[in-house]
C-alpha cells in the first residue's frame, strides 16, 4: 500500500487516486503549525495524564521525529521551513479568537511569553 492509500478514510473508498505531487523547490516551503512543548507537558491530574498519554506518545514517537526528518530534508534541498504557533499577546488572552476562548471546548490560553519557557 502506498502513501496515497495508507491513511485514506473509508469515505474516499472508490475515489480516484490523487496525482503525484510535483513541487518546484524555489516555490515551495514547509509550514509547521502549532507543534509546541505546552501540549506535551504532563497534567497534574492523573486522569488527564492518562487521557492525553496516547496523544503525547504519538507526538513524541511519530509526529515530532517525522516532522524533524521532513524539515531536515527541506533544508538539505535548499527549501525554506517556516513555523507558526497559536499564541496570544496579552497575558489574560483577550486577543484570542472566539473558539480559543470558549470554555469546555477549546479554551486555549497560551500567552506568547509563557510559551517561550521550555518544559522540563
Amino acid at each position: 500500500m502506498n502513501w496515497k492509500q495508507a491513511y485514506r478514510s473509508f469515505y474516499y473508498q472508490g475515489a480516484p487516486e490523487p496525482a503525484d505531487l510535483e513541487l518546484c523547490h524555489d516555490e515551495t516551503v514547509m509550514l509547521t503549525i502549532d507543534v509546541q512543548n505546552t501540549y506535551l507537558k504532563p497534567a497534574d491530574d492523573p486522569a488527564e495524564q492518562a487521557r492525553w498519554a496516547p496523544f503525547q506518545k504519538r507526538m513524541r514517537e511519530i509526529v515530532i521525529p517525522a516532522t524533524h526528518d521532513l524539515q531536515d530534508r527541506f533544508r538539505q534541498n535548499g527549501m525554506d521551513v517556516l513555523h507558526a504557533r497559536i499564541a496570544c499577546l496579552l497575558e489574560d488572552g483577550r486577543d484570542r479568537s472566539l473558539s480559543q476562548k470558549k470554555p469546555g471546548w477549546n479554551y486555549l490560553l497560551l500567552p506568547r511569553e509563557a510559551l517561550n519557557k521550555s518544559i522540563d
